[in-house]
C-alpha cells in the first residue's frame, strides 16, 4: 500500500500537528512493513529538498511566508511539477491535515486525479485563536466556506477526539467523520 501526506509543516519544523502525522505514520512503517509513504511539505525550515526519515520519503517544495512560522503558500511551479512527478507512483490513498492550511482545498482532487482515495484528518476543535483580529477573522471565513465545502469532498475525514469530531459535525457540516 502507498500512501501520499500532504502537510505545509512537517518534519523539521515541529508543530504538534506535524508531529502527531510524524508518529503515526513511523508507527504504521514499523508495524506494517509492506505499507510506503511519501510526504509532500513546503520547505519551511531550509531543508534539503528531498530526505528519507523514519521510514518515509520527504519531498520539499519552496513555499512564500506569509506570517512567520505559521501561514505559507507554495511555490505553485514547484508545487506542480512534484505532483507531477510523484503522479506515476501509484497511491492507493492521498491525505493532508489542518483545515485552515491551502492543501485541504485541494489534496481531494489530487487524490482523484491520481485515482487514490482522499483522507483528511482533524485536529481542531474550533476556530483558529491568533493575536490579530484579523488573522482570526479570514481564518473563520475559510473554514467556514473553502474548507467546508472541500471537507465533504474527501473519501474519510478521521478526526482525533470526541470534541474535534463535534466541531466538525456541528460547526462545519461533516457528518461522516471517524474518530
Amino acid at each position: 500500500m502507498k500512501i501520499l501526506f500532504i502537510s505545509p509543516f512537517f518534519y523539521p519544523h515541529s508543530g504538534g500537528a506535524e508531529k502527531y502525522a510524524e508518529e503515526l505514520f513511523s508507527k504504521l512503517i514499523i508495524d506494517h512493513p509492506d505499507i510506503e509513504v511519501d510526504i509532500i511539505c513546503y520547505n519551511t525550515n531550509e531543508a534539503p529538498e528531498t530526505e528519507a526519515y523514519k521510514g518515509m520519503k520527504i519531498y520539499r517544495v519552496t513555499a512564500f511566508n506569509l506570517l512567520k512560522q505559521q501561514f505559507y503558500l507554495p511555490n505553485l511551479f514547484d508545487l506542480i511539477k512534484r505532483l507531477r512527478l510523484l503522479k506515476n507512483n501509484k497511491y492507493d490513498y492521498v491525505g493532508t491535515q489542518t483545515r485552515f492550511f491551502d492543501a485541504t482545498w485541494w489534496t481531494w482532487i489530487y487524490a482523484r486525479y491520481v485515482h487514490a482515495e482522499s483522507f483528511f484528518i482533524g485536529h481542531g476543535t474550533g476556530f483558529v485563536s491568533h493575536s490579530s483580529a484579523l488573522v482570526r477573522a479570514i481564518a473563520k471565513i475559510v473554514d467556514l466556506s473553502i474548507a467546508k465545502l472541500a471537507l465533504k469532498m474527501y473519501s474519510k475525514v478521521i478526526v482525533i477526539s470526541k470534541s474535534t469530531q463535534d466541531f466538525f459535525e456541528n460547526v462545519l457540516g461533516v457528518k461522516d467523520t471517524q474518530l
